[in-house]
């Protein structure tokens, strides 16, 4: 399944370390983070490698256009559509409008405001291309909040989220680790392992660009 196309390696020398206190940009304690408002052209570039091979691509998302209640972000090679409200991805589709991934209810990745100790569970549904459908159980838990060394030479205060899926079987099928800033208004690490096809990708924030007021 994949998620955010967003989505372990060798740990490398950006791994996030945890700090007692974070500060956000207002220099006061970040305790918590409000959901972010996307513009049309916000842009957030990734560095992506599979452990497996030790492959590595780079992965561009960007806000292209609104459709009523849901942001449409091009995501390489391909369309996700995100709930505004909640940032939760719906489905994914090909740039003919192919439908590749849907989500019944939407994927569950975030559930503001994040803040530490905070957890969630839900179930959901997916439907790949060939119409198979899975269902499964998540739990996400915000675990800690820490401070990440990006690969473009910054740091930034960041949510670690941790999410658990399980088939209706009880196996567990994946586990996904999120780093999310409220600075850089998005994910900027995350670390997803896909238990049973033994698939490890890492991804880290490598340039964002943001819509001015």
């Amino acid at each position: 399944m994949k998620t955010v196309a967003f989505l372990v390696g060798a740990v490398l020398a950006t791994t996030p370390c945890f700090v007692a206190e974070v500060h956000g940009q207002s220099n006061g304690p970040l305790n918590k983070m409000d959901r972010p408002e996307w513009r049309i052209g916000d842009t957030w570039t990734y560095q992506v490698k599979s452990v497996e091979t030790g492959k590595t691509s780079t992965l561009k998302r960007t806000v292209v256009r609104e459709e009523n209640d849901t942001y449409v972000v091009r995501s390489g090679s391909k369309e996700d559509f995100h709930n505004k409200q909640s940032l939760n991805l719906r489905e994914a589709r090909d740039l003919s409008g192919k439908i590749l991934w849907s989500y019944v209810p939407d994927l569950p990745l975030f559930d503001w405001p994040l803040k530490v100790g905070k957890l969630w569970r839900t179930r959901f549904t997916s439907t790949d291309p060939q119409g198979e459908r899975m269902t499964v159980d998540v739990t996400v838990e915000v675990k800690a909040l820490e401070e990440v060394d990006l690969l473009f030479s910054k740091k930034t205060a960041a949510f670690k989220l941790v999410e658990q899926r399980y088939n209706m079987r009880g196996a567990q099928v994946g586990e996904y680790v999120w780093w999310v800033s409220p600075e850089m208004k998005n994910i900027v690490r995350w670390i997803e392992s896909r238990i049973l096809l033994n698939k490890t990708t890492e991804g880290w924030l490598i340039d964002y660009k943001t819509v001015k007021d």
